[in-house]
């Protein structure tokens, strides 16, 4: 019997550019989600779990809320 090798892809981590906002108060982070997004860390409008079209992820996601 002879033996394969398979090679799988493997998942690499997607590196998140750096903030280049001020990291937000809570209070600012709970009346966007009231408000039904959040910003994002470059200062991009998304939704509480996304990732803006530059690459940077949403407070919520970066400060790990979500």
């Amino acid at each position: 019997m002879e033996t394969q090798t398979v090679n799988l892809p493997v998942a690499v981590p997607r590196k998140h550019p750096a903030p280049t906002q001020c990291e937000p108060e809570v209070e600012e982070l709970i009346a966007w989600e009231e408000d039904g997004g959040c910003e994002a860390t470059d200062g991009c409008w998304v939704e509480p779990d996304g990732i803006c079209e530059h690459g940077h992820q949403s407070w919520l996601l970066h400060l790990g809320y979500i």
